[in-house]
């Protein structure tokens, strides 16, 4: 793993952190201290919680054509091996895209703000679609206009998971 790929991590796990923070949950982050999870988020009193796991990329963004033709195709981000194979089914996994978040490139053309965005899958969702699948690289791939690509996708989902008795 690089440089910037671990700097991309962390930066992912704690801006997450702070959105949801600044959202009324309180996250802990495990500093690489438990394999699979990034955060423990709860309620505010505490009696419910789940475990996340953080994907981030700097420009999940793939883009197609040329000129005029050039559309946002989909987004991407890469995922470990482990993920996909031997997360338990509820782990929570949020896409964090940065977006180029705090650099001053970006891609030609791109008119879109520049502030992170994330969505929240459960690992379930994330090994239907790699079901069967033999690769040497995992991406996660997300078509612009489906549903789970949209910015905040999971969310509420995620917000009844903490606010459910179980």
């Amino acid at each position: 793993m690089t440089v910037k790929t671990q700097l991309n991590g962390a930066a992912g796990v704690y801006w997450l952190a702070g959105w949801l923070s600044a959202r009324g949950f309180h996250v802990a982050v495990t500093y690489g201290n438990a394999p699979m999870v990034d955060l423990l988020v709860s309620t505010e009193d505490g009696a419910q919680a789940v475990s996340v796991q953080v994907k981030t990329s700097d420009d999940a963004q793939r883009w197609r054509g040329k000129g005029k033709e050039r559309k946002l195709s989909h987004f991407e981000w890469e995922l470990g091996q482990r993920l996909v194979r031997e997360a338990p089914d509820d782990l929570t996994v949020a896409l964090v895209d940065l977006r180029h978040w705090g650099r001053d490139e970006s891609p030609a053309n791109e008119e879109a703000d520049r502030h992170p965005t994330v969505r929240f899958l459960e690992a379930r969702e994330i090994k239907k679609r790699f079901q069967g699948a033999s690769l040497s690289r995992w991406r996660l791939s997300l078509m612009d206009g489906e549903e789970a690509a949209a910015p905040g996708a999971g969310l509420p989902r995620l917000e009844a998971r903490l606010k459910s008795d179980g």
